[in-house]
């Protein structure tokens, strides 16, 4: 229950406390990060008022983990199509010949050049934690492209890879790289 908003009423009582001390609620209390509070006395227990703010705080860390291994995970599996891709357009330059889906008529060239951004350089950055939600975009635009443009009219089956890279890459852009980032290294306040 909030109480004005800002605070947090557990109740205590026969059943355990959940947010004070004792049984389950001392379990919760200490896997949760909530605080005891001030006790306010009530005819069927005890209520606790804690502040708001307390009660996900040793949450963060969790957080800012999972942020790290979805970034991680996403981007450094994806480097290794972005090489291939990258060596694909290497040798199509020398050959003068470059195969690939040609994305709103920029011509494959571009259009390969444009997916090595997306699969190579960008997970690079976003591995690294710098300018992770600004990376992350071309990497999601790149993930959509290959689900819905290239692989458009093909069965699930083979959009599926793109579509399972396509999610992580957006929720970090929506969410950053987390505490364990580059990015939170150089813009933490001094």
């Amino acid at each position: 229950m909030i109480h004005d908003s800002k605070e947090v009423v557990f109740w205590t009582g026969k059943w355990g406390t959940f947010g004070g001390s004792g049984g389950l609620g001392d379990f919760a209390r200490r896997l949760l990060g909530f605080g005891y509070g001030r006790p306010l006395e009530t005819s069927g227990g005890l209520l606790r008022v804690v502040p708001f703010g307390t009660l996900f705080c040793s949450m963060n860390w969790q957080k800012d983990v999972s942020l790290l291994l979805l970034r991680v995970g996403a981007a450094g599996l994806m480097v290794p199509h972005g090489w291939g891709k990258f060596n694909r357009l290497m040798e199509g330059l020398k050959t003068g010949e470059v195969q690939f889906y040609d994305w709103m008529g920029l011509g494959t060239e571009v259009s390969l050049s444009l997916a090595v951004l997306g699969e190579l350089v960008a997970p690079v950055f976003i591995l690294l934690g710098l300018l992770t939600r600004w990376m992350s975009i071309p990497a999601a635009i790149t993930m959509a492209v290959a689900a819905f443009g290239a692989h458009g009219g093909d069965p699930l089956s083979d959009k599926e890879h793109a579509l399972l890279f396509l999610l992580p890459f957006v929720v970090t852009a929506l969410m950053g790289g987390g505490r364990y980032s580059l990015d939170r290294l150089l813009t933490r306040p001094k």
